[in-house]
């Protein structure tokens, strides 16, 4: 069994632009900038909706009906945990014998890309920071435009760690 926790979409039911090069290198901009406001701590926390019924601060219980419901969203929110997003960014499962393990690195400068049974180093920062979306654009064309074949193996890489140990 193979669990994945994180997906994305860019656009919901609109095509922005057919080109996959550019949607892409727009994705990945929008998540560093969105990594480096986790890292600076500027995310607000999430919070959560209490269902009715259950104790809003301490003993006093929301109201029935729409007055019960309107307290309980009014009142009744929680912040919720931030510590997982942590491992969105700057984390990769390392198979291990018995089991996988989570190596995690404080920054990283780029993102690993697999396509068509390759993988792909594709650089996201220069020395002057964060690389524009068209300069992504562009990295994920030329691998686009790869014509060279995967290395003996290399394209059943991905799969190893759902194989049976």
């Amino acid at each position: 069994m193979v669990n994945s926790t994180y997906y994305m979409m860019d656009f919901l039911y609109v095509t922005p632009t057919p080109l996959q090069s550019a949607r892409a290198g727009n994705a990945v901009h929008a998540l560093l900038l969105y990594r480096h406001l986790l890292n600076q701590q500027e995310i607000p926390p999430v919070r959560q909706t209490l269902g009715l019924g259950v104790e809003v601060q301490g003993s006093k219980r929301p109201s029935s009906g729409a007055l019960g419901l309107l307290q309980t969203l009014l009142m009744g929110m929680r912040p919720l945990c931030s510590a997982q997003f942590e491992k969105i960014f700057n984390t990769t499962r390392v198979p291990g014998v018995e089991k996988d393990y989570l190596r995690h690195l404080q920054d990283s400068w780029h993102v690993a890309v697999f396509h068509r049974g390759r993988f792909f180093r594709l650089q996201t920062h220069s020395s002057n920071g964060l690389l524009s979306p068209r300069a992504l654009e562009q990295q994920f064309q030329e691998i686009l435009d790869d014509p060279s074949p995967a290395c003996p193996l290399e394209e059943h890489l991905a799969a190893l760690t759902a194989a049976p140990r």
